[in-house]
């Protein structure tokens, strides 16, 4: 049985946060880690309403919840 290779064209879809933000899922799944990103290709089952804009002040305090207390 041959291999079939097919060429399709495709349109990307990326979606870029307003000036100093980041982007973040709005919602992330229980024990999945929130990501951060200055831009993001959305897959064919996304949309940008997925995604909201935060700035660096909540990526801070988020990234500072994970790491262990000091006790």
């Amino acid at each position: 049985m041959a291999m079939e290779v097919t060429t399709t064209n495709v349109t990307l879809r990326m979606v870029k946060p307003s000036g100093d933000l980041w982007l973040t899922k709005k919602t992330v799944a229980e024990g999945e880690e929130r990501v951060f990103s200055k831009e993001v290709y959305l897959g064919t089952n996304d949309s940008a309403d997925n995604w909201m804009e935060v700035d660096d002040e909540y990526k801070s305090a988020y990234e500072k919840s994970l790491q262990p207390s000091a006790e």
